[in-house]
């Protein structure tokens, strides 16, 4: 009587689907390693665009008499540019101005426009710059901070070139460290 020496494998091994998984889990963390990162400088790129975006329609502000006088003290006298003091709601008359939500309402007023989509409080698309507070955000939803005053001795311009300052505290949500994005 003959034997079989060469038995018929079914299935495999526990080495081998081990050794697979070990693979498939190294694969993993490097694509997910790879997706933070790209998430990361995603954000910090549409920061950067969103500074420079509030920054250009502030710069090109056009403002009627009516406009200054119904802001009053939301507005610099002198330069009629929104005030500021670069603390953590300091981006609401920034807000009230660029949205034309001069009431603080959450609504923007019936004669007036936005000065672009994201700054709208009833937007709903991706990259809306307004939180619940009416405060201009960044893209990980931290209040930005904004500086300008009709007083000199109290701005910061750090921004010389437009006599204002906008930004955020970054990707670590900790203002004054090295990842803070700046329009200066």
């Amino acid at each position: 009587m003959k034997t079989n020496k060469t038995a018929s494998r079914k299935g495999f091994t526990m080495i081998e689907v081990l050794t697979v998984i070990a693979i498939l889990a190294v694969l993993g963390g490097i694509g997910f390693g790879t997706y933070m990162a790209v998430n990361r400088q995603a954000k910090v790129t549409q920061c950067e665009v969103m500074i420079e975006n509030v920054s250009s329609n502030l710069e090109s502000l056009s403002l009627s008499k009516a406009d200054v006088a119904e802001l009053g003290s939301m507005l610099d006298s002198e330069s009629r540019m929104p005030t500021g003091d670069g603390g953590n709601t300091s981006t609401e008359n920034l807000y009230a101005v660029l949205a034309g939500d001069y009431d603080l309402d959450g609504e923007v007023d019936d004669d007036r426009t936005p000065a672009f989509p994201e700054i709208d409080p009833q937007y709903e698309g991706k990259g809306r710059y307004v939180n619940a507070d009416l405060l201009i955000v960044d893209p990980w939803k931290k209040p930005m901070r904004y500086n300008h005053s009709s007083d000199p001795a109290a701005n910061l311009n750090n921004n010389v070139v437009n006599g204002f300052d906008l930004w955020s505290a970054g990707p670590d949500g900790e203002f004054d460290t090295e990842d803070d994005i700046k329009n200066w």
